[in-house]
């Protein structure tokens, strides 16, 4: 079951990326990236006090909002950067997504090892709440300082 729900996942993230450009807008981005964070974190929330094994589809709210938030993000280097800088900060981008994730296994294990899936879950909640939040409202800004976007 849990392998199906990993595919299922893969899945959510396609669809999610499907759906992000018809729904993208450049005044808006900051808003929709908040919103993205929040229905994500509740979802975690929610996760975390049902009981029920097939409580476990709603992760799939936060793997479709992740397809959505990889392709705003794209959207937005793509259009903040210029032409010979984009290709590094892709890299970089990328690299700081992948130490992101290696701490976050470190934690996710250590907090298994200590207490409960719930409490897990519960930190994740927290942390997409207040991490991706948090970005959103700094993108936010400074849209409305630089008019980039």
């Amino acid at each position: 079951m849990l392998g199906a729900l990993f595919g299922l996942g893969g899945i959510a993230v396609a669809i999610g990326m499907l759906i992000e450009p018809r729904i993208y807008s450049k005044k808006t981005i900051g808003l929709q990236l908040l919103a993205l964070a929040l229905i994500s974190g509740a979802c975690l929330i929610v996760l975390a006090n049902l009981r029920s094994p097939w409580a476990l589809l709603i992760i799939l709210i936060p793997a479709l909002a992740f397809g959505m938030i990889q392709i705003a993000s794209n959207t937005v280097i793509n259009q903040m950067a210029t032409s010979d800088k984009r290709a590094t900060i892709l890299s970089v981008e990328g690299m700081a997504l992948k130490v992101a994730y290696g701490v976050f296994a470190v934690l996710t294990g250590l907090l298994l090892d200590n207490y409960s899936i719930n409490v897990v879950l519960m930190v994740a909640a927290l942390t997409t709440i207040i991490g991706s939040g948090l970005c959103a409202i700094l993108l936010m800004r400074f849209h409305d300082k630089n008019h980039i976007l």
